[in-house]
């Protein structure tokens, strides 16, 4: 016998044993119920729950991502805060874990989608091509084939989607820094009214009625107020810590916005003898947030606020005065008669200078220095001296300066210092940190109004009085080796002008701060009644709170268009799918009692192992000559070869079209075999 015939043989005797005349009907009923696949639930039949899973899982895909865009662009959606730390601490991760897995999802509902519509097609013929390029197509292969340009158009069509789709998911779903806004308002002393500034310096006047006991942080600030605010002038950015804040280039004047209860040192600016000196001091919580807003650890949070501030306008000029001049100075004796003076049992000899100056109806002030007693270099001593002045019943100061020694480049000159109250924008920005809390930088702005104070504020001149006193050591002036600096890197006297004015306008400033803190602080001694500030000592202010998280804004009008690739590929699976579903349910009715059955639910044609059995089974190989991969009328003739997969039972006859035309034998000898019943497989068409 040849191959051929021992090839054969099996299926001949399987054909016999089927068309036996005398052969039971009940064996024949045994082999009907053999080759058909068992009997399971209507709900894990693949023909019944994979549409069902396609298009609700597409849907719930299209409805998804165009509501999460929706509520992500009317308003910011920030994560926990524990997800948002770890977010901005792998990025990487963060993205894989929120992008990678919709799209794995994506991609496999669409590569079912068209796979389980190609099982469909195939109870009528399809070409091997198409059945190729819709394998190719849900696998995102490309497909090339110049003769076919409309399946090439598909495939690239196909790829581009699916790519826009990564970016499209990626860009929704990839949480990113966001801020997240809301309104804040809140009180302050009120320095625009008389009855503010009045009780202010009353209570100042008592509370350091034996003296400024200043703390250390307090004095270094004073000290270091005017400093900071020429350096602003000249664009170096300068801080200035005070209050567990960190002003850069002065305060403005202003009492610094709290959130939350901070611990003052302005305790000890009240003298030790008060019954307000050993309370506990701190800033309360002046003002509140209209929706509560916390930042997570490790993000930072700014806020504006247009705030009340206090300030001076300051015009120094050069004066030849004398004992005679209104107003008069002079310096009396620049090194005096020695003084012995002990400290722990230390005997030390100073020098007094001393000095005059003449205010005209404010009457006369003395003032005297102790300087070092050893020869000075220059043959005088290294002093700034300076007097005040203050014209009664009228909100303005005077300070004559005169320099020596070192300082002998500051000539006698006037500054009048015009007290004033302003609007200003405070910008605030707030560190969240895990080993220190919070940590606070105030920049304040240039101010937005002006106007003239009422009164004279005594209790922040006192503090600036205070400061230009202490600036003189006996060696050396804090004010002169501040001013001196900046009049070596410039030249003229304008210059000098322009740097005392700005010495001045930080030094009041930041003694309007310490005033605000020292009478906003708990238990000070203006409202012992409580620690809120009575409402007719009450400015109001409001500003724009932002903080910065993780999460997602979608803000940009072009938003909307990484949308379109999901939901083209959302829309396509859906339709593919129902058009399948219904040309099958179309199909099956006209073929009511046929015997036919066109729900072949099991075979996957994206599977190799089901090609490959199916194609066995049909006897598929026996039409196609042999294979020749260099042959192109051979690749052309594959091409058009068109199948149509045999559901479980159906005869070789019904397998040939529906035209009815001669079946192919597919191996099987055509002898008292045609109408057998045939296992599933894929079949040759003659159509």
């Amino acid at each position: 016998m040849t191959d051929s015939g021992v090839r054969d043989a099996p299926r001949a005797s399987l054909d016999i044993e089927h068309s036996h005349p005398n052969k039971p009907p009940s064996v024949e009923k045994v082999k009907q119920e053999e080759l058909s696949p068992p009997s399971k639930a209507w709900i894990i039949r693949p023909n019944n729950y994979l549409p069902i899973v396609i298009i609700l899982g597409q849907l719930i895909l299209l409805f998804g991502g165009w509501t999460f865009y929706i509520v992500t662009s009317s308003r910011p959606v920030s994560l926990p805060d524990s997800t948002a730390v770890f977010t901005k601490n792998k990025p990487t991760l963060a993205t894989l874990i929120f992008t990678n897995n919709i799209l794995c999802f994506c991609y496999s509902l669409y590569a079912r989608a068209i796979r389980y519509a190609l099982r469909l097609s195939l109870s009528e013929p399809l070409s091997l091509f198409t059945i190729n390029s819709a394998v190719k197509i849900a696998s995102k292969s490309p497909i090339l084939n110049i003769r076919k340009m409309k399946w090439t158009l598909a495939g690239l069509i196909s790829i581009v989607a699916l790519a826009l789709q990564t970016a499209a998911w990626s860009t929704l779903l990839t949480p990113r820094p966001i801020l997240v806004e809301t309104s804040m308002t809140g009180t302050e002393l009120d320095f625009s009214k008389e009855e503010v500034i009045r009780a202010t310096n009353e209570a100042f006047t008592l509370d350091t009625d034996h003296g400024t006991d200043l703390p250390v942080a307090v004095g270094t600030l004073l000290l270091n107020s005017g400093h900071s605010a020429v350096d602003g002038r000249f664009g170096r950015p300068s801080p200035d810590d005070f209050n567990s804040f960190t002003f850069v280039n002065g305060t403005g004047g202003i009492s610094p916005a709290s959130l939350r209860l901070i611990p003052s040192v302005m305790g000890a600016l009240l003298h030790s003898k008060t019954s307000l000196a050993n309370l506990t001091h701190d800033l309360p919580v002046n003002f509140q947030l209209e929706k509560q807003i916390v930042s997570p650890r490790g993000f930072s949070t700014n806020y504006t606020i247009t705030q009340q501030g206090m300030t001076v306008e300051v015009k120094c000029e050069q004066r030849a005065l004398n004992g005679t001049t209104t107003p008069a100075f002079r310096v009396e004796s620049p090194l005096g008669s020695e003084v012995v003076i002990g400290i722990a049992g230390d005997m030390t000899t100073y020098r007094q200078a001393r000095g005059r100056a003449e205010c005209g109806a404010a009457g006369q002030h003395n003032f005297t220095y102790l300087l070092n007693s050893a020869p000075h270099p220059f043959g005088v001593p290294n002093a700034l001296y300076i007097a005040s002045c203050e014209i009664p019943d009228e909100p303005v100061l005077q300070y004559i300066l005169q320099g020596s020694g070192l300082y002998a480049s500051i000539p006698t000159t006037l500054c009048t210092l015009k007290p004033q109250i302003t609007r200003v924008g405070v910008h605030y920005t707030q560190f969240s940190t895990d080993a220190s809390g919070h940590l606070d930088r105030i920049e304040v702005l240039d101010p937005s109004e002006v106007m003239d104070m009422p009164l004279p504020p005594s209790a922040q001149r006192s503090l600036v009085d205070d400061l230009l006193r202490a600036s003189q050591l006996v060696e050396r002036n804090h004010l002169g080796d501040s001013v001196v600096s900046f009049v070596d890197d410039v030249d003229g006297r304008r210059e000098l002008n322009e740097i005392l004015e700005n010495h001045f306008r930080g030094s009041f400033e930041v003694a309007a701060t310490i005033v605000r803190a020292t009478y906003t602080q708990t238990n000070n001694s203006l409202y012992i009644s409580g620690n809120t500030i009575p409402e007719r000592l009450r400015a109001f202010s409001s500003g724009v709170y932002k903080t910065e998280t993780i999460g997602w804004h979608h803000q940009s009008p072009t938003a909307p268009l990484a949308l379109l690739s999901p939901t083209f590929v959302s829309l396509f699976s859906i339709v593919i799918v129902l058009t399948s579903v219904i040309r099958a349910r179309t199909k099956n009715k006209a073929q009511e009692g046929s015997g036919q059955r066109a729900q072949l639910e099991y075979f996957d044609p994206g599977d190799m192992l089901h090609i490959m059995a199916a194609s066995s089974t049909g006897a598929f190989k026996d039409p196609f000559p042999v294979y020749q991969a260099d042959d192109a009328e051979f690749l052309k003739h594959a091409q058009k070869v068109k199948v149509r997969l045999v559901p479980p039972g159906e005869s070789d006859a019904k397998a040939s079209g529906p035209s009815g035309s001669t079946p192919q034998t597919y191996g099987h000898h055509s002898s008292g075999t045609t109408g057998q019943p045939l296992p599933l497989g894929l079949v040759q068409t003659t159509v």
